[in-house]
């Protein structure tokens, strides 16, 4: 039992005695403690357990055979075990850091912002600013104009609603709102326009899905997409320049030819930068949307968390920012933990570059040992197919028969490590 004294509750004792009683049990190879709390009269203490991770395992009532107003308890068990998290190469577009950079600078740096939502009616911190405009900063000059999001479909409704305002007069006389993408680009799910533009079921908006360009299918394609520009009208085409569900690559000759189809007819060209950022489409721009020739007139780019953003060309950004704001436009802790990842690449970048190649030849030699029938890594990112062994596997996701390839920083330097 941990109890305090009525006359000393409330200065935090309860919940040090509790958290070194956990620490303690963590050095000593303890794997769980089990408790009971009364209820209601032992509240605070139930709010302790809580926060050291408890999980109710019965209600029983008339537990304590005295006669307080309040007999019945709740039991508890409190896993007091920690191992370090798997290295895994599959998951920086969700999960840009790793344990190696949660040390104490970063936690100091996050506590004030843990449950700061970005919002009208709040205040965010320098560092928040900064490190919206360092992430700006890596687009082309034309595309330094958006806004922060909740999430990646947050993003794709910005982004939508930014391009009609500003499209030409005849796109809204004649309620032009069709959109096109092509099968397997991931757009978010959480909105009605980005399940109509990612998900294979019946569409809310109506949207053209075309088959995914490849090496050997791409000319066919763009014929297919300027016969459908020629015959009917759209608002904007949507495409990933690397698919964030199975790492494939678009073709640098589709996308030129699709910046130049869309500028011929007059439909905006949307990037989704989720997984080509950090050079993973090209080796001298953190995104592809740098690369002048296939430039882009508005994107997104979905950080992790609950953190994203949304950009777009001067023709086409609103700059009106109460027309654009939602109940909450992103989380600052997400935002700043992305930042961290964004700060430790741009800051090292010879070390990041190192790092991925020697990453890449470590996989590769790695997986030159075992059945591989399909290989498409490039920077240090892609997908396989084959046969690998189950210790292995559990380093990737799996999408259908393929292996998924996207690494943090973090998690290359532990496994060139490990």
């Amino acid at each position: 039992d941990v109890t305090v004294h009525p006359d000393l509750q409330g200065a935090g004792l309860g919940r040090g005695l509790k958290y070194a009683l956990s620490a303690m049990a963590l050095t000593k190879g303890i794997k769980r403690i089990q408790g009971r709390n009364r209820d209601r009269l032992a509240a605070a203490m139930i709010n302790i357990n809580m926060s050291l991770g408890s999980i109710e395992q019965a209600y029983i009532r008339e537990d304590y055979p005295d006669f307080e107003t309040h007999r019945d308890v709740f039991y508890y068990t409190t896993k007091a075990e920690w191992k370090k998290p798997r290295i895994h190469l599959s998951r920086a577009t969700t999960i840009p850091l790793s344990v190696s950079s949660l040390n104490k600078e970063y936690f100091d740096l996050q506590m004030p912002f843990a449950v700061n939502k970005v919002c009208l009616s709040n205040f965010v911190s320098e560092t928040f600013l900064k490190g919206v405009k360092d992430v700006f900063g890596q687009l082309p000059k034309d595309l330094r104009h958006g806004y922060t999001c909740s999430g990646q479909s947050e993003c794709v409704d910005k982004v939508a609603k930014t391009i009609w305002v500003k499209s030409r007069a005849e796109v809204k006389e004649k309620h032009i709102t069709k959109m096109m993408t092509f099968k397997n680009h991931f757009f978010g799910n959480g909105s009605a326009l980005a399940r109509s533009i990612s998900l294979e079921s019946e569409p809310y908006f109506e949207v053209k899905k075309l088959t995914n360009p490849n090496e050997n299918n791409y000319n066919e394609v763009l014929l297919e997409i300027e016969n459908e520009f020629k015959t009917e009208s759209y608002l904007a085409v949507w495409v990933e320049p690397i698919l964030q569900k199975t790492m494939e690559k678009m073709p640098f000759a589709f996308l030129l030819g699709l910046r130049n189809l869309a500028t011929k007819y007059q439909v905006a060209l949307v990037f989704n930068e989720t997984a080509s950022q950090f050079y993973r489409y090209n080796d001298k721009h953190f995104f592809a949307s740098s690369i002048s020739e296939i430039s882009p007139d508005a994107g997104l780019v979905y950080l992790s968390g609950q953190a994203g953003l949304a950009f777009a060309s001067e023709a086409y950004y609103l700059e009106q920012p109460l027309m654009m704001i939602s109940t909450w436009d992103g989380d600052e802790f997400s935002f700043n933990t992305y930042y961290h990842a964004f700060k430790n690449v741009i800051t090292n970048l010879e070390d990041f570059k190192q790092t991925t190649k020697l990453f890449h030849q470590k996989l590769l030699s790695t997986l030159s040992m075992y059945e591989i029938d399909i290989l498409k890594i490039e920077n240090g990112s892609g997908y396989f197919k084959g046969s690998i062994p189950s210790s292995m596997s559990k380093m990737f996701v799996h999408h259908g028969d393929r292996y998924i390839v996207c690494p943090s920083f973090d998690s290359m330097k532990e496994y060139l490590n490990s």
